[in-house]
Order: C-alpha cells, then sequence, then structure tokens
C-alpha cells in the first residue's frame, strides 16, 4: 500500500473474509485508488468501499445458479463502479464450472451482470471499459 501510495498506482483488494479489516486499513489512507475485486461482502461494507472511492468486482459465481443473494448484492451497485474480471483461473462461470477460468469466459460473466442491471451487454461492456480505463490508466 505504501508503495501504490507513492507511486500514485490502483492497489486490488482481495478481501475474502477480511473486508471489515481492509476497509479500516484503507480508510487511514486517503486518496488512495483501486477495486475490491472478487467482492462478496454485505450491502453496507459494499457502500462503505464505494464511499472510500473504490470499485467492485466480482467473477463467474455470479452465474452459478445458488447466487440469488449476490445478484441481489450487485443489483445495488451503480454501474459506473462496477468492473468485470474473471478471477482466473478460479471461480470459472456456471457454463464452465469446475474448469480453469480464463478471459475468453467473459462475455458469460458480463452478459450475467448485464441482466443484473438491466441493462443491454453493450452498454455494461462500455461502462466497464471506461471503469477500467479510469482506474488504471487515470482517463
Amino acid at each position: 500500500l505504501d508503495l501504490a501510495e507513492t507511486l500514485e498506482l490502483p492497489v486490488v483488494i482481495h478481501s475474502r473474509d477480511a473486508t471489515s479489516q481492509c476497509i479500516e486499513i484503507l480508510s487511514g489512507r486517503g486518496g488512495m485508488k483501486g477495486a475490491f475485486h472478487c467482492f462478496s461482502s454485505n450491502p453496507e461494507k459494499a457502500k462503505r468501499v464505494l464511499e472510500m472511492g473504490f470499485f467492485i468486482s466480482c467473477c463467474g459465481q455470479i452465474t452459478f445458479p445458488n447466487a440469488g443473494k449476490l445478484r441481489e448484492k450487485f443489483a445495488r451497485i451503480p454501474p459506473e463502479k462496477f468492473m468485470l474480471e474473471t478471477d482466473c483461473p478460479f471461480l470459472a462461470p456456471q457454463k464452465h464450472r469446475g474448469e480453469r477460468n480464463e478471459p475468453a469466459y467473459m462475455p458469460f460473466i458480463a452478459e450475467k451482470y448485464a441482466e443484473v442491471f438491466n441493462i443491454p451487454v453493450e452498454e455494461l461492456e462500455k461502462i466497464t471499459t471506461r471503469n477500467a480505463e479510469r482506474l488504471f490508466f487515470g482517463i
């Protein structure tokens, strides 16, 4: 975190079962930018992460039949604060569940998120591309 702060680079946080602790650590570092990837925490923590200026992303588990609660959580996140990801080699989308996840499966993940956000997949692609450009390239 110190290096990212010094070099003004974004961080990608994987906070499985540690979102509260990560929020606590990051809240003392004003101005950091980044994304909480593979996010699955509750809406209150998502709200705090977004207030801190971070993006939130999730991967193939959104396509799992039993992921209804996760889809409900993500429906509350503004698409402008959302990023697509694969979490390769883990969490392949349902169509490829049990296989090694890879970027080629991103369309399956994007389609499900477009459904969650109730927008056309082409719009989701534009929004998430713009979000990635903002985060990683400052565009």
